[in-house]
C-alpha cells in the first residue's frame, strides 16, 4: 500500500508493456500528495496539481491560545531571542493542549513568523496540506536577489531553504553548516572566492542577505557541474559532488531510477523532498 511501490509498480507494469495495469497503479498513487505521485501524473501526461486542505479555523480557540499565559510567555521569549526557552515553552504549552487546541496553535506559531515550531507541530499532527500555511516564503527579496544573480528558480532556492532549515536564519548543525542554506564556512568563503564576492564571517553567514546569495551561488555551481541535470545538482548539495559522482550510472538512466537507487537514505530522501518542495513552491506562486 505504499506510493513507492505502487509507484513502482507501475513502472515495471509500463515496461512489460502491461498498460492497463501500470494506469491504475499511477492512478492509486496521484491523489496523494509526494514525490511519486508528482511522478506517476507524469508517467500518464497530466499535469500534477497538489490537494490543498487548510487547517481548520476556531476564531475563538485561536484568540484564547494567543492569550494564554503560556503561549504568552513563549512569545515574549521568541522576541528577546531566547530560542531554547521559547521551545521548552512551546513543547510544554503543546502537550497540554488537544489535538483541536493544537491545530490553532500551528495557525498562531505561523502567525508569529516562527515556522519551524509551525511545520513542526503540523507534521506531528499529520498536516501537511496547508501550503499556503506550511509553505511561507518569508525571504523574498533575499531569494529573488539570488535568483537573479544566479538563474536559478526561486522556488528551487526556497525548497533547499525549507528542507535545510525550516527557514531558521541561525540555525547551526553539529556538523558547523549555518544559516538558512545551511553552509560550511570553507564551502561558503571558497564559493564567495570564486563569485568575487565578500569573504563572509560565521557570523555573517546567519544573515540571509549573506547567507542566500551564497548558497545559491554554490548550488548554480553544482547545477553547472552536472550539465543541469537537478537530482545530481541536489544530491551533491546534501551529500557532496565526490558521493554524487559515485552514484552515476555506468549507461544513462531515467532521473526516477537515478535517484530510486541513491544508497544514502537520507540523500535519497533530501533529493524527493526538494523536489516536492520546489513543486509546490511553483504552484503557489
Amino acid at each position: 500500500n505504499q506510493n513507492r511501490w505502487r509507484y513502482w509498480a507501475g513502472r515495471s507494469a509500463e515496461q512489460l508493456g502491461d498498460r492497463d495495469a501500470a494506469r491504475a497503479h499511477y492512478a492509486a498513487v496521484i491523489p496523494t500528495d509526494n514525490w511519486y505521485a508528482a511522478l506517476a501524473a507524469a508517467r500518464t501526461g497530466q499535469r500534477f496539481t497538489p490537494t490543498l486542505t487548510p487547517l481548520p479555523r476556531d476564531e475563538a480557540e485561536f484568540a484564547r491560545l494567543a492569550n494564554s499565559p503560556p503561549l504568552v510567555r513563549t512569545r515574549e521569549l521568541i522576541l528577546c531571542d531566547m530560542a531554547s526557552e521559547a521551545n521548552l515553552e512551546w513543547r510544554t504549552a503543546l502537550d497540554a493542549l488537544t489535538p483541536t487546541q493544537q491545530t490553532q496553535a500551528v495557525r498562531l506559531a505561523s502567525g508569529w513568523g516562527w515556522h519551524l515550531q509551525a511545520i513542526a507541530a503540523a507534521a506531528r499532527l499529520g498536516l501537511f496540506n496547508d501550503y499556503e500555511l506550511l509553505y511561507p516564503r518569508p525571504y523574498d527579496a533575499e531569494v529573488r536577489r539570488a535568483a537573479e544573480m544566479t538563474g536559478l528558480p526561486p522556488s528551487l532556492i526556497y525548497a533547499i531553504i525549507r528542507q535545510e532549515s525550516l527557514y531558521r536564519a541561525d540555525a547551526a548543525s553539529s556538523a558547523n553548516a549555518l544559516g538558512l542554506m545551511q553552509l560550511l564556512p570553507s564551502t561558503a568563503q571558497v564559493t564567495a572566492r570564486r563569485a568575487g564576492l565578500p569573504r563572509p564571517s560565521r557570523a555573517s553567514l546567519l544573515e540571509p542577505t549573506v547567507n542566500v546569495p551564497l548558497g545559491s551561488t554554490y548550488l548554480r555551481g553544482l547545477l553547472d557541474r552536472w550539465d543541469g541535470q537537478w537530482p545530481l545538482a541536489i544530491a551533491s548539495y546534501n551529500a557532496g559532488p565526490n558521493a554524487a559522482r559515485r552514484w552515476l550510472a555506468a549507461s544513462p538512466v531515467e532521473a526516477d531510477v537515478w535517484v530510486e537507487n541513491i544508497p544514502y537514505n537520507e540523500t535519497r530522501a533530501y533529493v524527493q523532498r526538494v523536489h516536492w518542495h520546489s513543486l509546490v513552491f511553483d504552484w503557489l506562486a
